[in-house]
């Protein structure tokens, strides 16, 4: 009994490691993307970008979590929201005077930022809209060339895990489905140590 319950365990240990990486990846895509108000594959590329300068995706979303704040903020007509989209010429509105997506947004300013020679000027606007600390990050994450977040977008796309709103939905209910797994594992442990010490006990009365 023992040797077949150690034997489904190791199974499910196994199963449970090979797709947890991806759960999670794709879990942390989703959850990030919720926050900021962008998408999945937005948020994909955004972590190759910084993980290939040394950061990671913690460091630069917070910047990108920033933006649907500001546009907020710019659209209540508070000044300092409102001229860091102006100084960049990205507008807000889409043609019937609604509230841009953030991802669109985002991909504005990433090209926006792209063109500017002066890194002083990157650095300066990249600070008014995704604040001074992650302003910094960001820039060192894009990179100088206006073209090189969308060609690390096509390599997430054609290489990344898969960002489709049914993958997304599968990863969330898989780990759902590990954590109801490991909750009748530890059961059916706790019913085979049971087992066990009454064993030993009848032996021990024998």
């Amino acid at each position: 009994a023992v040797g077949v319950a150690g034997a489904i365990g190791g199974a499910i240990m196994g199963i449970e490691r090979f797709t947890h990486d991806v759960i999670d990846m794709r879990n942390e895509l989703a959850d990030t993307a919720t926050r900021a108000g962008s998408t999945a594959q937005t948020i994909q590329t955004l972590s190759l970008a910084a993980e290939g300068t040394g950061l990671n995706l913690g460091d630069v979303s917070k910047g990108l979590e920033r933006i649907p704040k500001l546009m907020l903020d710019a659209d209540h007509g508070l000044s300092t929201a409102t001229r860091a989209f102006d100084d960049l010429g990205i507008s807000i509105y889409d043609s019937e005077g609604k509230l841009r997506d953030t991802d669109p947004v985002f991909r504005d300013i990433v090209k926006r930022l792209g063109q500017y020679e002066s890194a002083t000027e990157r650095a300066a606007h990249a600070s008014d809209i995704f604040g001074q600390r992650a302003g910094g990050r960001m820039v060192q994450a894009i990179g100088q060339a206006a073209d090189q977040f969308e060609n690390l977008d096509y390599f997430a796309n054609r290489w990344g895990v898969s960002t489709a709103p049914e993958a997304l939905a599968q990863a969330d209910r898989m780990q759902r489905e590990f954590a109801a797994l490991g909750l009748t594992w530890r059961g059916a442990k706790d019913d085979l140590a049971d087992l066990l010490i009454e064993s030993e006990g009848l032996k021990g009365a024998a």
